[in-house]
């Protein structure tokens, strides 16, 4: 919903795919105790979106307000799913 508008209406946009972290928290699921948290992202995209994801190859401690992350698509099961990582070196 557009926030000025509020119009339903939308269109898609190609996106370059990189972004810095704005926020995040590591979410453990109750079913899995032992397991690493997943790190949920709140991401400001290059265009200036912003964006819900988690963040992957990455410990949840190394995460900062700011870091350089790319996008990525992981195999769950069968469900690709868009994830982001630490950026490459001079892509962003």
């Amino acid at each position: 919903m557009c926030p000025s508008c509020s119009s339903l209406e939308w269109e898609t946009q190609e996106a370059s795919g990189r972004a810095k972290v704005y926020s995040w928290i590591g979410s453990q699921h109750p079913t899995e105790p032992d397991a690493a948290p997943r790190i949920v992202v709140l991401l400001d995209l290059e265009e200036g979106v912003r964006f819900v994801s988690n963040l992957v190859e990455m410990d949840l401690e190394d995460v900062h307000f700011g870091d350089e992350v790319e996008l990525t698509f992981v195999d769950y099961e069968g469900q690709i799913l868009p994830q982001f990582r630490p950026a490459s070196k001079g892509t962003l």
